[in-house]
């Protein structure tokens, strides 16, 4: 969707179905999937929404951004690069995942929807 707060909407309806439905952590799992949506909104706000690093890297920030929450409330102190491991390991996921798929979906949906 090309409209500001789109992945933010996203990423809060699917936080309240698996909290609702899926999760025995209720609202952790809300703020995990707001948190991926709003840093995907962040990213498209500073970046042309139309190329494809921007959607990369919308991807791996938004995987790496759910760590936030879990390191925040579940994960004891670590070593630093323990962190940085786990981070660049989302990123990738996401970079994957999120960017490289959604590119291939976006060119396979006619561009008149």
């Amino acid at each position: 969707m090309p409209k500001h707060g789109s992945a933010t909407t996203a990423g809060a309806l699917k936080g309240l179905i698996e909290a609702a439905f899926f999760s025995h952590l209720g609202l952790f799992s809300f703020l995990v999937s707001l948190l991926e949506g709003a840093v995907a909104d962040v990213v498209f706000a500073f970046l042309k929404r139309e190329h494809k690093a921007t959607i990369y890297v919308a991807g791996g920030l938004s995987s790496a951004s759910n760590l936030l929450i879990i390191q925040f409330f579940f994960l004891p102190p670590l070593p630093i690069p323990i962190y940085a491991s786990a981070y660049f390991a989302a990123f990738l996921s996401g970079l994957l995942f999120g960017g490289y798929l959604t590119t291939k979906v976006l060119k396979a949906i006619p561009a008149s929807l």
